[in-house]
């Protein structure tokens, strides 16, 4: 193989690379349909599921709270203003009780599974072990949020890109 041969291959290889960057990141600012899925046990715990790997985990047939559920999504908190429709959804949750070892939800983009949350119960004599939203009735003037656990292992997983990228591009990610 000659020199030139061997340029030439490694032009088509780096144009190759770069090419299919780009298609990965126009994918990522591309993706939608954020949502939480609870479990299609509802009679799962969010303790029972702490050891389980996130893509053994079996989601609802339709997402608990998607997108089009909610009016605004603030980055740097992670607080959700909700619709009036998933305000109700969520007090009747907290009103009807849970178990104190939390009820599970997996936050997913495009129904591929980001991470595993919780909702909480303030009566709980147990700590959260994952992001967590934490129920109470009545709710009072506090906003929704997914909050961090006290002892978070590892990074924020709320932060991740596709998430961020399928509030953007539904248009209720604010960013202050």
């Amino acid at each position: 193989m000659n020199h030139a041969h061997i340029t030439s291959i490694c032009f088509c290889l780096l144009g190759s690379f770069f090419s299919s960057c780009h298609d990965l990141e126009e994918g990522v600012q591309n993706s939608r349909d954020w949502a939480i899925y609870r479990l299609a046990d509802a009679t799962v715990t969010s303790d029972q599921v702490r050891n389980e790997p996130l893509l053994h985990l079996t989601l609802a047939a339709v997402p608990f709270i998607s997108e089009r559920d909610i009016r605004s999504y603030h980055w740097k908190s992670h607080s959700i203003e909700c619709t009036s429709r998933t305000d109700s959804l969520l007090d009747s949750l907290a009103l009807h009780g849970g178990s104190t070892r939390g009820v599970p939800f997996v936050v997913t983009v495009n129904r591929e599974p980001i991470y595993v949350g919780s909702f909480w119960w303030g009566y709980s004599s147990m700590m959260p072990w994952c992001p967590y939203m934490e129920l109470t009735f009545p709710r009072g003037p506090v906003s929704r949020g997914i909050q961090l656990p006290q002892l978070p292992q590892g990074g924020d997983p709320r932060s991740d890109v596709r998430i961020y990228w399928a509030l953007k591009n539904a248009g209720i990610l604010m960013e202050e």
